[in-house]
């Protein structure tokens, strides 16, 4: 007790240390749990990073990548708002709209001739059953006149793809209460949704059949996405046609009718004194199997000169695209089709008739340089199923191939 008595701030020291270290020794304890939590927080944004850094990340690439979708954004909200804007309606009266629907009945029956579209005798394009009503009620003259816009639309796109044959077209009926015919759809009726105080919109119903090839459907369609009106396509049905096409003379280069001296390009056996091949004869055989060789090694070939493009995707990977990965039925059936014309070309200008293994291999060149300009970043996953989701396309860049205009030479004497 002394010395505790002597040293008295000594002891009061030792006491007061220790209560601090005990202290901070429980506010240790307490918090060590917090310190873990923050650990894992922390190893968790190192991993987020570590994504960043091997995917999307803030590089010139991606930078310029980003800046060219938000211009094709723009781009489609600038085609958005020509889908929504309409043309003023001058709602005519009665007189106008049935001399304008007689007008207008004979004006697509002259542009058919004009196109070469065959359309039923004296077609009436829908309106037959109209034409011959003595009175329109007033409230069906403005769904006419719109309707009969859209009909003139229609036709219009199917005579500019210069289709074979227009068999039929079909429509909603235009107001309550119009005559039955077979040209108006029962089982689809026309609506009209209410936007707004000012702006509604009209859904009509139409069905077109008509005969031509799958060029002649897919100018269609192509022309219906492009038209100024708003056409939604719904259903599309391919049946083959049994009709007869044959037409006797020199008419179709493209093997559809009989030419002079042989029978239809392609089809042994039918009518006809030769086949459509050089050299002909005995070898006609042996030169059909070589024309059929000859485009299917430009298509199919490995090391051949048909690489397409190089597809350059955000994570620095690459691919390239070769011919064999776009062929369809549809390109196989163009290249065809160029080769005979090349042949018949040849038959009119020269008179030196049959096809040959150079016209098969300058129509399958003239094809793969075609689909060197099909593909885009936009097309890319639609032409492509195989190509990996996840991952974004930055550039599709189209490959030149080794030699401009293969088998193409100049002969010179030297003097």
């Amino acid at each position: 007790m002394l010395w505790i008595k002597r040293n008295l701030l000594l002891v009061i020291g030792i006491v007061v240390s220790l209560a601090l270290l005990g202290g901070a020794g429980y506010y240790l304890y307490n918090n060590s749990q917090e310190n873990f939590d923050r650990d894992d927080e922390l190893d968790k944004l190192k991993v987020e990073l570590e994504q960043l850094k091997g995917g999307v990340f803030p590089s010139q690439p991606n930078i310029a990548f980003v800046k060219s979708n938000t211009a094709a954004i723009q781009g489609f909200m600038v085609q958005g708002e020509r889908v929504f804007t309409t043309d003023t309606i001058r709602v005519p009266g009665e007189t106008q709209i049935k001399v304008g629907l007689a007008n207008l009945v004979d004006t697509l029956r002259r542009d058919a001739t004009n196109a070469g579209v065959e359309v039923p005798p004296k077609y009436e394009f829908t309106y037959g059953e109209v034409k011959v009503m003595p009175r329109l009620p007033s409230y069906a003259i403005e769904p006419l006149t719109n309707q009969l816009k859209e009909v003139r639309s229609i036709c219009t796109i199917l005579f500019n793809a210069k289709v074979p044959a227009l068999e039929s077209l079909q429509r909603g009926p235009a107001f309550a209460g119009e005559p039955p015919s077979a040209d108006i759809l029962t089982d689809r009726v026309t609506q009209t949704n209410t936007l707004s105080t000012n702006i509604s919109v009209v859904i009509t119903p139409y069905r077109l059949v008509f005969r031509g090839f799958s060029s002649h459907l897919t100018e269609v369609m192509n022309s219906l996405t492009s038209a100024k009106e708003f056409y939604a396509v719904r259903q599309v049905d391919v049946e083959p046609y049994g009709g007869a096409m044959e037409t006797p003379g020199l008419r179709d280069p493209t093997g559809m009718t009989t030419m002079p001296g042989f029978g239809p390009m392609g089809a042994p056996g039918l009518p006809g004194t030769t086949l459509p091949f050089s050299p002909n004869g005995d070898q006609a055989p042996r030169t059909r199997e070589a024309l059929i060789e000859t485009a299917v090694s430009r298509l199919f070939t490995p090391n051949g000169d048909n690489k397409l493009a190089l597809i350059r995707f955000t994570d620095g990977k690459q691919r390239e695209i070769h011919a064999r990965e776009l062929v369809s039925g549809r390109l196989i059936e163009q290249i065809c089709k160029a080769a005979r014309m090349r042949a018949f070309q040849r038959d009119v200008n020269r008179g030196d008739p049959g096809l040959r293994i150079a016209d098969m291999e300058e129509a399958a060149d003239e094809a793969i340089q075609r689909l060197r300009t099909t593909l885009t970043r936009e097309n890319a996953h639609h032409h492509l199923a195989d190509l990996p989701q996840d991952v974004q396309i930055l550039a599709v860049d189209a490959v030149q191939p080794r030699v401009a205009q293969p088998r193409r030479y100049l002969t010179q004497a030297l003097p």
